[in-house]
């Protein structure tokens, strides 16, 4: 008599699932947030005249809320964007940016305010002659700092080129000045001999 234990139990272990591990079904990871972050955040100016304004500046990336203390204006979640403030003495600014996690990046920035605006200044004078002939171009050109404005006394004034032009008929002495916020002066004179 011969023996068919195992032809009869092969099949029969294939048929009940003996056979090989399977794979468990695929898992999704959990979506994970990214965490906020505050990208920018400065003043522009930097010092401001007491009275005067300027402007805050900051920028959030994955914020679901941000917030700023002291508060001067409303402000929410943007890439870039600037708020008025107006401070009446040095202020520290907090900005906070809070993600979907619920996990925030905190940021200060100091603010200067001063009682007088920096002094202007004029500098770097330059004179295609000081000597001409009756008629004949003068040109003065100059550099300012901390000027809100600049003055001259006679001549035609290109303000975004820094210079000035005159066709004078006689000896002329020319008075240029940088004006500040505050009524600061810094004053320059040319004198042009005209031959």
């Amino acid at each position: 008599m011969r023996k068919i234990i195992p032809f009869v139990i092969a099949p029969l272990a294939i048929l009940l699932g003996c056979g090989p591990a399977s794979t468990p079904p695929a898992t999704t990871p959990k979506e994970t947030s990214k965490p906020a972050k505050i990208t920018q955040f400065y003043a522009s100016p930097a010092v401001i005249l007491k009275g005067a304004s300027g402007s805050l500046c900051y920028g959030v990336e994955n914020a679901t809320k941000v917030t700023l203390s002291p508060a001067t204006d409303e402000v929410w979640p943007s890439p870039s964007r600037c708020v008025q403030i107006r401070p009446d003495r040095e202020t520290r600014y907090t900005l906070t940016a809070t993600g979907a996690d619920g996990k925030s990046e905190v940021k200060t920035l100091d603010v200067t305010s001063v009682e007088v605006a920096p002094t202007p200044r004029l500098y770097d004078l330059w004179v295609n002659a000081l000597q001409v002939g009756s008629g004949e171009q003068v040109k003065i050109c100059f550099k300012t700092e901390h000027g809100d404005d600049v003055e001259i006394s006679t001549g035609r004034l290109y303000k975004d080129a820094g210079c000035l032009t005159d066709y004078p008929k006689a000896t002329t002495t020319y008075k240029i000045a940088a004006v500040g916020k505050g009524g600061g002066r810094d004053t320059r004179t040319v004198t042009v001999k005209v031959r």
